[in-house]
């Protein structure tokens, strides 16, 4: 949902390359952010989980060259 002047409500936002967060306590100060480079989600990049197979499953995999 775009933000509006009346359904603005205050909020942090952060800029991607410094990771520098500043609130945007009205919708000009946020629109100012904005056009600095200034983004809502948060610069730290989410760990992704991997799955490891068991060394049973990695030994033939290997050996049907899955590697």
């Amino acid at each position: 949902m775009p933000y509006t002047k009346k359904n603005f409500k205050p909020h942090v936002m952060r800029h991607p390359k410094t990771g520098k967060s500043s609130r945007a306590n009205t919708y000009d100060q946020h629109i100012a952010l904005g056009k600095r480079g200034y983004v809502h989600s948060s610069s730290k990049k989410k760990k992704t989980s991997r799955t490891r197979d068991s060394f049973p499953d990695a030994v033939e995999k290997r050996l049907k060259g899955g590697y």
